[in-house]
Formats: structure tokens, C-alpha cells, sequence
């Protein structure tokens, strides 16, 4: 039986959660104190018992001009001894019977797979681009970094990414991304170069790397940041993610269940 979550049930979905995924205590915690919503999470009982879980993030979809209601299924995940038995191919079923535009990211070629056999087609990809200290010149124009806050963030994304296939998240989507982000040791900042602000990105430490998860800079200004940054960080190498086009449609990122025929849209901030 699937049926909506409610508040008495978060000790037992967050127990859940760790047995499903294997999360650190303090993720847990920071997304259920943040992001829980029992209208938007969905739960399959088995005896009584919470076994299978998946939520449902409200985002929104550009398409021609228009913004359509889109969820995002995220923490997909079983109890493992109940594995198997389709638990949580029903609840995506009944979520998609609910919300007629829905997205998410697999983790692993596996669960592409597995959604695409239960209707998500490919529509979201990223472009990487991975760079070494030596590959970069010294900065010809100096850039500052100032802290950017959720709304400021969010402007800025909107005005410079917005194309169709574009996910557009509100504030409060926004906010925890960049909490999220910080909580992994992360930034997220405004550059500005000669007092105007250039655009925005979001990036964190991985090893010796320095990972660009999103950002609205044009290419001149980005490369100096890198620079920056990388000798900021003392890494010597850094991966960049950046929206497809349409001569370079990138690395499958993301899936979609709709009546919308989006192909190489944006959907960043996913948490993946």
C-alpha cells in the first residue's frame, strides 16, 4: 500500500534512509529538517511498516515560452531485505499518476536503465571539462569573489540559462543547494570584474580537484576564476560542468517523464 508520509513517521523513514543509502547521519537530518514535506513524499507499507520511499521536489520546466509544473524524484530508495519486489517501481507508477511531468537523475548506467524501461527518455545533458594548472594563463583581468545569497543566485541563473528543457527551482530548492554545497565544503559566489558583477558559480573541493558544479561566467572571466581558485584551493586540476548546445549535446545527465520532447535540457542542482 502506498500512502503520503506523515511527521510521526520521520524516525522510521530516516532509519530508512541510512539502511537504504548508507548516508551520514548529519545529510539526513539537514534534508529531512529542510526538505520534508509528507504531501510530497511517498511511501510503500508492507505489515505496517515504512519499507520504500521516494520523494517528489516541486520544480518547473521551460518550454516554448512557458513554464510548466515539473517534480523531481529524488531518495529513491528500499529496505534491502525488501528489494525485489517492486516496491518502488509502484511508487514512481503512482507519483507519475499524480504529476504528469516528472525528472530525475540515475546515479549509475544501471538505473538509467531501469528508468527508461519504465518510461523516463533521456532529455537533460551537461558538458565537463576537465583542466590542469599548466593549461591555464595567467589572469589578464582581475576577478573578486563576493558571498551570493539564495535569491541573488537564482536571478542570476534564471537570466542567463533559461533555454527550453530548462529546470527552473525556487528559492527554496535554491537555498538548500547551496547549504548542501557548503555542508560538503563548498562555495558559492558572485565574480565581479571591475566592480560589475560577471555572473555566478558554485563549486566545491573533490580530492585534489576543484569541482564547478554550476556557473553563469562567460568563458574569459570563467578561465581566470579557475585559475584563481585552483590557487586559492593549492589543486592542480579542476572538472567543469556547463550547459549543452547544439553542437556539443554533453553527457547524459538526467531523465524525463512527460508529453514534453525536451533533448538536451539543463537540470542542474539536482543533489546527484
Amino acid at each position: 500500500m502506498i500512502i503520503n508520509a506523515v511527521y510521526d513517521m520521520v524516525p522510521s523513514l530516516k532509519a530508512l534512509w541510512k539502511e537504504g543509502f548508507g548516508d551520514e547521519d548529519w545529510y539526513i537530518d539537514f534534508f529531512f529538517s529542510k526538505r520534508f514535506k509528507p504531501e510530497n513524499t511517498f511511501v510503500y507499507m508492507e505489515n505496517g511498516i515504512p519499507v520504500s520511499v521516494a520523494v517528489a521536489l516541486n520544480a518547473s520546466l521551460y518550454y516554448n515560452g512557458a513554464f510548466f509544473p515539473a517534480w523531481y524524484i529524488y531518495g529513491v530508495t528500499t529496505i534491502p531485505k525488501y528489494r525485489g519486489n517492486g516496491f518502488s517501481t509502484a511508487i514512481i507508477e503512482h507519483i507519475n499518476r499524480i504529476y504528469p511531468t516528472t525528472f530525475l537523475v540515475p546515479t549509475t548506467e544501471e538505473l538509467f536503465c531501469f528508468y527508461e524501461k519504465r518510461g523516463y527518455k533521456p532529455a537533460f545533458s551537461l558538458n565537463e571539462y576537465n583542466v590542469c594548472a599548466h593549461d591555464l594563463e595567467t589572469p589578464c583581468v582581475h576577478v573578486t569573489c563576493e558571498t551570493v545569497y539564495p535569491d541573488e543566485y537564482k536571478s542570476i541563473r534564471d537570466s542567463r540559462l533559461m533555454n527550453d528543457g530548462y529546470i527552473c527551482w525556487d528559492t527554496e530548492a535554491i537555498t538548500f543547494a547551496l547549504e548542501d554545497n557548503n555542508h560538503l565544503g563548498g562555495y558559492a559566489y558572485k565574480i565581479k570584474d571591475k566592480k560589475k558583477t560577471k555572473g555566478i558559480i558554485l563549486y566545491r573541493i573533490r580530492g585534489n580537484e576543484l569541482l564547478v558544479i554550476e556557473t553563469t561566467l562567460p568563458l574569459p572571466i570563467l578561465r581566470n576564476t579557475v585559475n584563481y581558485l585552483m590557487k586559492q584551493h593549492r589543486v592542480n586540476a579542476c572538472c567543469i560542468r556547463l550547459a549543452s548546445d547544439e553542437t556539443n549535446a554533453g553527457r547524459l545527465f538526467g531523465l524525463l517523464h512527460s508529453d514534453i520532447a525536451v533533448k538536451n535540457g539543463y537540470c542542474n542542482l539536482a543533489l546527484d
